[in-house]
């Protein structure tokens, strides 16, 4: 296999952590992945770039000090309550709260601003 292409098991080994703290950082979008079928795959200077920031492994700083997290990590609607598994369900983030909005949600908000229709309290 091309070696420019990781496995979490791979990449995971090259961290030295184990396979499930990969699969969160990879969940939240702190590195950079794609899926083939079911299988992900990390770029290999992808990677090496995340190991060689300066916050590695540390947590990440919320956005908002109230921000709507699960503790597995994901990050939950503050309209809707759904869960938000990946980038692509991103819509955007709320304007005062700065609390996540599903990319359903944030496409009806759209589709109303473009009708003229005020914003759903």
């Amino acid at each position: 296999m091309d070696q420019s292409y990781l496995s979490l098991n791979e990449a995971a080994e090259l961290l030295k952590v184990d396979y499930k703290t990969l699969y969160r950082l990879v969940r939240q979008g702190r590195i950079p992945s794609f899926r083939v079928g079911r299988i992900y795959r990390i770029h290999r200077q992808d990677l090496d770039s995340f190991m060689s920031t300066d916050k590695g492994l540390k947590e990440k700083e919320p956005e908002s000090k109230s921000s709507k997290k699960k503790e597995d990590g994901t990050w939950i609607c503050c309209l809707t309550g759904k869960e938000i598994l990946w980038r692509e369900d991103l819509g955007g983030f709320h304007a005062e709260s700065g609390h996540p909005i599903h990319r359903e949600a944030w496409e009806i908000y759209l589709a109303g601003a473009k009708l003229g229709l005020p914003p759903s309290p």
